[in-house]
Formats: structure tokens, C-alpha cells, sequence
């Protein structure tokens, strides 16, 4: 992936700045939302802004001014403030993110004094509310990320940082759990930073709700989306018998020697498209490739019985925050090989939270509040096959209830609730 950092603006996008009209443009930072229309004074300035894209930079009369925002096509406004325009063609950049509900706007001046021809000064925008507290590392691309200068130390959240200047050149981004080195959640092998320029990294959620996305937005100059090219991906293993089973992933390890049911935990694996290697007691099976979505979370169910009907199946998983973030999230995957032509349903405290799911599929996310002692049941048919006693649904976490054939080969079930988040 090459990214580059543009230290001047080019043409088609700087404002005229005749008079006394300052030059904003506004900046689509919010994952959660689709295109936006932006409107000042009431009329829209400019429409369909996608998300990591800006409208260009456009004349707007200098003094208060009030900004709005809206999806594209609908007069319903998400967001309005009012703004001050600086005068005589000074840049700035409005930057719009958050969720439908939490969305906010930060204004970034684009006139900051530049670095010498040798450096690129960078500035940090956490805006990611899914993801914990981080910590933003660079380095020169070819060097060992064993070695990166931490950039930026628990980022504020929704604040613009300073942080010291760097070496121009080919550079390495790496977004980190904060104090967690290893743990990774964006890396960027090659952004170009051009000497005596001015970028700002606003870091933004992820698609599963876990790894997190960014944007490169260079003052007076390109505004790139920084894709994650990694996902995570775990695998749940749920044979109806007591056969091992090996998978791997273009050299990844994901299971090893494995007997059903288990459930491995989330490995961090390149997005896209994927090869599997996989066997079942020895023996070599034709496993399916995979499309892994960028920034995702991923499940790959196996079920079946032996090597000879074995289903390899990629669920895709939500493991964002709760909405309100007050409540939990629960969901449910069937993955009983010996009723694979019997819906499934679930309750929790008696209250029905799914029905009627199909074999090796999951079930969309239920809302549920937040309780410690609860009751969890799932039915096939007329059959109780999994009940849980005194089991915790916290705040703010997501859960996911698995039932599968207990490994012995004799048609019983069992299951366990999982907490993904």
C-alpha cells in the first residue's frame, strides 16, 4: 500500500479566496455515515462527500457562519454550528465524525507554519470511540517495528495533538493499543511524508468495531484514506465427532490439532482474499478461500462430521460497542451438525431474542440490558439443547451464544456464551 502526504494543494483544490472569503473544506471522517451534503447558511455547498474524501476547498464569506451537515440527498440535519471563517483566503479544514447520534465537527487551521524541506510536522485526531486508548508509532518503512519512535502517547480523544516533527521520506504508520506494543491495531507498511509539509492522522473506527481505520489529511494538499490492510479472524470448530483438525491461512497458524467444539481466539491476518490449508485427522481437505473484509472480524465455522463432509463456513462478526453503549449485545450461531435441517431459536430470561436460525449461520445482534444472573436457553424444535444458568450480560460488551454437537459422535448438544468484546 502506498500512501502519499502532498505538501501544497493542487489546483482543483484551493478557493480562489477572493475578497475577504476564507477557503474551508469539509472533511468526511465518520465511518458510521454514508455520503454526507454540506450546507452553510442554509444551502448546501456541496453534496455527496463519501467517507475519507473531502469537497474541496471553497470560498465561504470570512466572520460567524453557520456549518450544517445532512446525508446526501435528505434535508434532515445531523449536526449544526456555527463557525468563524478566517479572512483573505486562509484554509481550513472541517472535519465531521462520530456516529448519527455522537457526531461532532472539529475545525483544523490549514495555514500552520511548515517544517523545514528535511521534515513533515504531524498532528494526531483520535476520534475512534470503539477503539481503547492507543498509541501512534512512525518509522522509516524499511526498519524493524521493533525499533518505532512512539509518535503519540494516549492521544487525547476528539482532540487535535502536536506531537514532534519527522525525518520526511518513506515512513511506516503503526496504531497500537496504548502500553501494548504488540498489539496492533492499524499498520500502514509505506506512507510518504514530502519534506516541509503539514499532516494530520485522524484515527477513526473500524468495520468490525476492534482494529481501527485512518485518514491522511495533508494541509492545503490530498486527503487519503488509510485502509486497514489486516483483519482478524477466529475459527470454531464444531464436528460432530472427535476428529483433530489443522487450519492455516497463507502461513497462518489458526488451529491446530483442534477436536470439536472449540473456539479459537481472534488472529490478525491480512484482509482480502485467503488460502486455507486445512486437515481433519491427517488427512488433506479442500477447504474454500475466504474474503476477508478490511478492518473486519471474522468467524470460520467448520461443521459436518469427518473429512468427507466437512463445511468450512465465514461468518462475519459486529463486535462494535453496544448503541446505547448503556446496554449489551448478544447473538447466536448454530452449528449442530446432527440437526443441520432444524431451526434453532434462542431466550434469554424466557424472552425471545432469536428464532428460526438456520444451520451454520449467525444471527444479527440483539440489544439487551445489562443483567448478572441471567438465563440462557436455546431450542431446536422441541428440544431444549443448551440451558445456562446465572450467566453476565455487562454494559457495553457483546456476546455470542454457540451450540454445537458435544465431540462425541452421539448427537448431543452442548454450547457456551462467549464474550467477543
Amino acid at each position: 500500500m502506498f500512501l502519499g502526504c502532498m505538501a501544497t494543494s493542487p489546483w482543483w483544490l484551493t478557493a480562489c479566496g477572493g475578497g475577504n472569503d476564507g477557503a474551508i473544506r469539509l472533511v468526511q471522517a465518520s465511518p458510521a455515515l454514508g455520503a454526507l451534503d454540506w450546507w452553510v447558511d442554509g444551502s448546501v455547498k456541496a453534496s455527496s462527500i463519501a467517507f475519507g474524501q473531502s469537497s474541496g476547498y471553497r470560498d465561504i464569506d470570512s466572520g460567524g457562519t453557520e456549518m450544517s451537515v445532512s446525508l446526501a440527498g435528505s434535508a434532515s440535519l445531523l449536526l449544526t454550528a456555527d463557525v468563524s471563517v478566517e479572512a483573505r483566503g486562509h484554509h481550513q479544514s472541517w472535519v465531521i465524525f462520530g456516529s448519527a447520534s455522537t457526531l461532532k465537527a472539529l475545525m483544523i487551521d490549514d495555514e500552520v507554519t511548515t517544517p523545514s524541506s528535511s521534515y513533515t510536522t504531524i498532528k494526531v485526531l483520535h476520534t475512534s470511540t470503539q477503539a481503547p486508548d492507543v498509541d501512534v508509532y512512525l518509522m522509516n518503512a524499511a526498519d524493524d517495528p521493533a525499533g518505532a519512535t512512539l509518535q503519540a502517547e494516549s492521544p487525547a480523544l476528539n482532540t487535535l495533538v502536536d506531537t514532534e516533527d519527522v525525518k520526511s521520506g518513506l515512513k511506516r504508520l503503526r496504531v497500537t493499543t496504548a502500553g501494548q506494543a504488540d498489539d496492533v491495531l492499524l499498520d500502514i507498511p509505506q506512507m510518504v511524508c514530502a519534506g516541509g509539509g503539514v499532516t494530520t492522522l485522524v484515527l477513526t473506527d473500524g468495520t468490525g468495531g476492534m482494529l481501527i481505520e485512518a485518514i491522511q489529511l495533508d494541509q492545503q494538499g490530498a486527503v487519503t484514506p488509510l485502509v486497514n490492510p489486516a483483519a482478524r479472524l477466529r475459527v470454531v470448530t464444531a464436528l460432530n465427532g472427535s476428529a483433530a483438525v489443522t487450519v492455516s491461512a497463507q502461513g497462518v497458524a489458526l488451529l491446530s490439532q483442534a477436536t470439536s467444539p472449540s473456539i479459537k481466539d481472534y488472529v490478525t491476518v491480512s484482509a482480502g482474499t485467503l488460502t486455507l490449508a486445512a486437515t481433519i485427522d491427517g488427512a488433506a481437505v479442500t477447504a474454500p478461500s475466504l474474503t476477508l473484509t478490511m478492518g473486519g472480524d471474522h468467524t470460520l465455522l467448520i461443521t459436518g462430521t469427518t473429512a468427507a463432509d466437512a463445511r468450512f463456513t465465514l461468518l462475519t462478526d459486529d463486535n462494535s460497542i453496544p448503541s446505547p453503549s448503556t446496554s449489551a449485545c448478544v447473538r447466536l450461531v448454530h452449528a449442530v451438525t446432527s440437526l443441520a435441517s432444524t431451526a434453532v431459536s434462542l431466550q434469554v430470561d424466557f424472552a425471545s431474542m432469536v428464532t428460526n436460525l438456520a444451520f451454520a449461520s449467525a444471527s444479527v445482534r440483539v440489544v439487551l440490558t445489562p443483567r448478572t444472573t441471567a438465563n440462557v436457553r436455546v431450542i431446536g424444535g422441541s428440544q431444549t439443547l443448551l440451558q445456562l444458568t446465572d450467566q453476565v450480560f455487562a454494559a457495553g460488551a457483546v456476546y455470542t451464544v454457540f451450540v454445537f454437537n458435544d465431540g462425541a459422535g452421539t448427537g448431543l448438544t452442548t454450547g457456551v456464551l462467549t464474550q467477543d468484546r
